[in-house]
């Protein structure tokens, strides 16, 4: 058992861990709330579910309809449509979903021969890192995609290598495809952690026949995986191809020293710097790596170096995607400092969940007083809106207007067109008026600069309050929402 003969110090970090996954699931109702990538997906894959149909009711374009698959948004449309009252649905099915991720990134490292004190704290400095939580908490798809990918490596890594685990694997990689394309980078981990057990094998050429005999298993199920794939976007091959086509007419060609660099310049763009932990951890791996020859052929950090080479390949540089390979550092990093059994080691793996959990009381303050729930029931209970009337919004305010015809701000549409031929509720939580009569800068990516400056001729303003519980677009908690209409 993974359990037994365990120590108190391993018993406390055990604690600690359900600990984290205690507040992440208290924080579902403040944590990162309005993040954008979340919002348009969820709102994506809940008209999916309702409608069976590719289409983004929020920013009314084709980019999402490769953005994630149709796996992804079976799971968290259907999610959000049987619990349709719920406000926090989709959050707490990410929230679920990280409990499995978590229990399945330690199975993994008892697999590969990790101590129950390395595998805890891993998993415990895994589980407080700014990522994990953020997706724990948001729609994307990654957090799907740890799940498919970690089980697909436990399954891989187990110790009886049945032929039953190589085709299950493959057909779960096959299948993640249709949660997001980054998952593919996984085939890069599999076969560098292969790699590292190539070396210590005391016959190489016995070890090869042993693979593509176990690997003939894993291309059966990940062509099945590929099939089901295929049938499943058989019937949306146009708005895949018009995302496609939207895809590559807005891409910019990443250069590979662009590629290189990115890993260890991207955390000067975050906010304080926070994310320039990733490089800084990397750097201190890699020179455990080349200083240790005994240790350097450790599965933790070929896996990693697999996906990062996987992330240089793909070319698509998002933070987003550090999640999935990333982990498997934070592990190699523990290990080694653990092994070391010296004062400096225990103090660096303080220091690093501390800097975790620094970050994690910088976000409570700044969200912690929010109510998004009571701001969407007052928004939505302010005013009667007749059924044929369409809205126009921050994207934010979906979530109130679901089940009507809404348009956001971010629309790519002719909104001053739209609204010259229908009756239109216009919906301004400071941003519009704000931009347009004090000229003051309120977010990049509000979409406000979409809106005509003279778009309000014609209508009147008919309701306004203060919105003490959410803020605008995420930006403060206190601003005016008013209600304009252009018909009597």
């Amino acid at each position: 058992m993974v359990f037994t003969k365990i120590s108190t110090f391993e018993k406390t970090i055990f604690f600690l861990l359900v600990s984290v996954v205690l507040y992440s699931f208290f924080s579902i109702e403040f944590n990162r709330i309005y993040y954008r990538d979340s919002l348009w997906i969820a709102a994506f894959a809940y008209n999916f579910a309702l409608e069976g149909s590719l289409y983004d009711v929020i920013s009314r374009e084709p980019g999402l309809a490769i953005g994630h698959g149709r796996i992804h948004d079976y799971i968290y449309g259907n999610f959000m449509l049987f619990f349709n009252d719920y406000f926090y649905s989709h959050r707490t099915l990410s929230w679920i979903i990280s409990i499995g991720v978590l229990i399945i990134f330690f199975s993994i490292l008892k697999n590969l021969k990790f101590s129950n004190l390395q595998a805890l704290l891993s998993t415990l400095l895994l589980s407080l890192s700014e990522h994990f939580l953020l997706s724990s908490h948001i729609a994307r798809p990654e957090i799907l995609v740890l799940l498919f990918v970690f089980f697909s490596l436990y399954l891989i890594t187990y110790s009886k290598r049945f032929n039953l685990n190589f085709f299950i694997a493959g057909f779960l990689i096959s299948l993640s495809i249709d949660i997001h394309l980054s998952s593919q980078i996984s085939l890069f981990m599999i076969l560098f952690y292969e790699i590292s057990n190539l070396k210590k094998a005391y016959s190489p050429r016995d070890y090869i026949y042993e693979v593509f005999k176990k690997y003939s298993f894993f291309i059966y199920g990940y062509l099945l995986g590929l099939f089901i794939v295929a049938i499943n976007n058989f019937q949306y091959l146009n708005e895949i191809q018009n995302a496609m086509s939207f895809a590559t007419q807005v891409s910019i060609e990443t250069s590979i020293y662009d590629r290189l660099s990115w890993i260890f310049t991207f955390g000067l763009s975050s906010k304080y710097f926070r994310w320039m932990i990733f490089p800084f951890i990397l750097i201190m791996a890699l020179i455990i790596f080349i200083s240790n020859p005994k240790k350097n052929l450790d599965p933790t950090f070929f896996i990693f170096l697999g996906g990062l080479f996987g992330l240089i390949i793909l070319g698509r540089m998002n933070h987003h995607y550090l999640l999935i390979f990333f982990p498997f550092l934070y592990a190699y990093f523990i290990s080694n400092l653990l092994n070391n059994k010296n004062v400096l080691s225990f103090i660096s793996i303080f220091t690093l969940s501390s800097y975790f959990i620094f970050i994690q009381f910088i976000l409570f303050s700044n969200d912690a007083k929010a109510n998004p729930k009571m701001f969407y029931e007052k928004v939505r209970s302010a005013i009667e809106i007749p059924s044929d009337v369409i809205i126009i919004a921050p994207d934010n305010f979906w979530y109130s207007f679901k089940d009507r015809e809404f348009y956001s701000y971010q629309a790519r549409v002719n909104l001053k067109e739209l609204a010259s031929k229908n009756k239109v509720i216009f919906i301004s939580n400071e941003v519009f008026d704000l931009y347009y009569k004090e000229n003051k800068v309120v977010g990049k990516n509000t979409g406000v600069r979409n809106i005509n400056k003279n778009f309000l001729d014609g209508f009147e303003e008919i309701l306004s309050f203060e919105d003490y519980h959410f803020g605008s677009f995420g930006l403060k908690k206190n601003n005016t929402i008013t209600f304009y209409q252009n018909f009597k």
